[in-house]
């Protein structure tokens, strides 16, 4: 049985097709978000070096198109219409987005030294303040 929110405009469905969406955009954004960050070294979105960022990327965005489609056989089956498609779409982008700027934003923290290194690490006759 399918189950319907927000005053019956939205529907899940039956079976796995809703989460195996949800997963299949979650993926296939994340791997479009690292290859447009490895192409133009965007920090703030790169979780890999430059390269490996697009590689990384393209394999995401084809991994996730090959699982879902050979997961999903009844795809064509009536299920989710078109409003569901959108909004499920860009809640998984959305979530690849934050948590990738939440990963990098950390690794950028970590590789940053410290403010104590920082201050001793000053060239000699330099002014500290």
């Amino acid at each position: 049985m399918e189950q319907r929110f927000l005053f019956g405009l939205l529907m899940l469905g039956e079976g796995n097709l809703t989460p195996n969406y949800l997963f299949f955009c979650f993926v296939a954004s994340l791997g479009v978000l690292q290859f447009v960050a490895g192409k133009y070294a965007r920090r703030d979105l790169m979780l890999l070096p430059p390269r490996a960022a697009q590689v990384v990327g393209v394999g995401l965005v084809v991994g996730a198109f090959v699982w879902f489609f050979l997961a999903e056989p009844g795809i064509f089956i009536p299920g989710l219409a078109g409003g569901e498609l959108l909004t499920f779409s860009l809640a998984s982008f959305l979530a690849a987005l934050l948590i990738t700027r939440l990963v990098a934003a950390m690794m950028v923290r970590l590789a940053a030294p410290s403010p104590e290194i920082r201050r001793t690490t000053g060239r000699p006759g330099q002014n500290e303040s």
